[in-house]
């Protein structure tokens, strides 16, 4: 059995710092430094847990840091998104919106696995334990599942709404194209509109 080494944990953070900054050098979006230090802290995390997880000499100790390593892990789908293009496209949008759910989901997975764990410490399995959470995290789903969809949708509304002013005619060419020529005045596309 090996022994929990800091300093191994402290070079491997470092070579994975290392390599994150050396991949800013290629085009990315502007970031701030406190984005850049918040996901450097999730990866000495990533890896601290990691660790842990591979010389831990209790089996039960395992599972609450192997939670732990998949909710840190999402520090590098966070470094990633650096790199995904916010042209005209919902797609930055979207990736940061899903991205930073799973990780919370992950992150609450883990806290609530952790609980459970404490609760029962020597009156259930691990995979008892793990189907408990999973029950909790069912029960909850449809909350969640609802609240992601109606923010998707005030997301797409308030940035339809902001473009509007870069497409004022869209809207109404749009409308034009598919009604037919005594329905436009119906539908408040006037000769003005079809004009300008």
């Amino acid at each position: 059995m090996r022994t929990f080494s800091v300093k191994q944990v402290f070079v491997i953070w470092v070579f994975l710092v290392a390599i994150s900054s050396l991949s800013l050098l290629m085009p990315h979006e502007p970031l701030l430094f406190s984005s850049v230090l918040n996901n450097s802290i999730q990866m000495l995390l990533f890896v601290t847990c990691l660790h842990i997880v591979k010389h831990e000499p209790t089996r039960r100790n395992r599972y609450v840091f192997l939670n732990l390593t998949v909710a840190f892990g999402f520090s590098l789908l966070f470094h990633l998104y650096n790199f995904v293009p916010g042209g005209g496209s919902y797609f930055r949008l979207f990736y940061y919106q899903y991205v930073s759910g799973a990780f919370q989901f992950a992150l609450t997975f883990a806290i609530a696995y952790l609980t459970i764990d404490f609760l029962f410490t020597n009156r259930m399995r691990a995979a008892h334990k793990y189907a408990v959470t999973f029950i909790i995290f069912i029960r909850s789903l449809p909350t969640l599942g609802i609240f992601m969809i109606m923010m998707t949708c005030v997301i797409m509304l308030f940035s339809r709404s902001l473009l509007k002013g870069t497409r004022k005619n869209s809207a109404s060419l749009q409308r034009e194209r598919f009604l037919h020529p005594k329905l436009r005045f119906r539908f408040g596309v006037t000769e003005f509109d079809q004009a300008t």
